[in-house]
């Protein structure tokens, strides 16, 4: 995948300049710190990182929480971390910025190991500036399940649905949600409501969905498409917007036509950027959530 890593460092002006102001760090340093932070098993790692108006999705079924519900349970997480078997590596690094410099987006893979043995989780972030400072307005944490064991898991009634979503929309979202459903629900209108940018990115439930443009996106989707089924929200939706960014959190059913298998719960984090008037998908995070997060 062409994702190289992108860290920035913002510089103040020299000792014989008139005091400034400092400027306030950019998206990639927040996130890199936190990283590093959370790389070293630091308690503090989310501390005022987070948007207190933000969604956050774990990888067990139960994980959704608010900003102190997530920074709580990754204190509880480290806490209970022995000595020397806590290692988090993160790679492929990467930040989009908005236009209007406000918000951005990213996505990073991290090798997470617990003690029994490292873990590949995928991870995706809205990024907000609030105050002056960035902070992760929404983020999506995954460990990708082939969907052959995940039809096997739901035929054996091994899938619950995952926790409900905060129902909470912004007024000037709310176009947000109406064109998810219709997407949801039209394989051609979701295609044509995707960005047309290099760095738009599809995450699916399988870890071998990981399609990076227009074209491998179109190329992946109508490859999985190959049996009809019908996708359908599950419950309420979180979205708000940030300037010329906004992000949507559901949960969702895939029902295959034939009724071959059981329906497939999903959980979703997808990101719009406004782009000449119109919203279109910059990036969406999908992914069956892990029986035993």
């Amino acid at each position: 995948m062409r994702i190289a890593a992108v860290l920035a460092l913002v510089a103040c002006g020299g000792p014989a300049k008139p005091a400034v102001a400092p400027t306030p760090a950019g998206p990639e340093q927040m996130i890199g710190d936190t990283l590093a932070a959370f790389e070293h098993g630091d308690v503090t790692t989310f501390d005022n990182r987070l948007d207190p108006d933000g969604v956050f999705l774990g990888v067990g079924f139960q994980d959704v929480w608010d900003a102190s519900g997530f920074a709580a349970a990754q204190k509880d997480l480290l806490a209970q971390a022995k000595p020397g078997t806590w290692h988090v590596h993160s790679d492929k690094l990467h930040v989009s910025l908005s236009p209007d410099r406000k918000s951005a987006w990213m996505t990073a893979t991290l090798a997470w190991d617990e003690g029994s043995g490292a873990q590949p989780i995928r991870w995706t972030a809205v990024l907000v500036q609030r105050g002056g400072r960035w902070v992760i307005g929404a983020s999506h944490a995954s460990v990708g399940v082939a969907n052959a064991q995940a039809a096997m898991q739901a035929g054996a009634g091994q899938l619950p649905d995952p926790s409900v979503m905060p129902d909470k929309v912004d007024a000037d979202a709310k176009p947000i949600v109406a064109m998810f459903d219709a997407d949801l629900a039209s394989n051609a209108r979701w295609l044509g409501d995707i960005s047309t940018r290099d760095d738009v990115l599809v995450i699916g439930s399988d870890p071998s969905e990981v399609w990076l443009g227009p074209a491998e996106i179109k190329k992946g989707f109508d490859g999985e498409a190959t049996t009809p089924a019908t996708i359908t929200r599950n419950g309420p939706v979180t979205a708000h917007v940030v300037g010329e960014v906004a992000w949507l959190a559901a949960n969702v059913r895939v029902e295959l036509t034939d009724h071959s298998v059981k329906p497939m719960p999903l959980r979703i984090l997808a990101v719009y950027l406004r782009e000449g008037g119109a919203w279109k998908m910059v990036q969406l995070h999908a992914s069956t959530a892990n029986l035993h997060g």
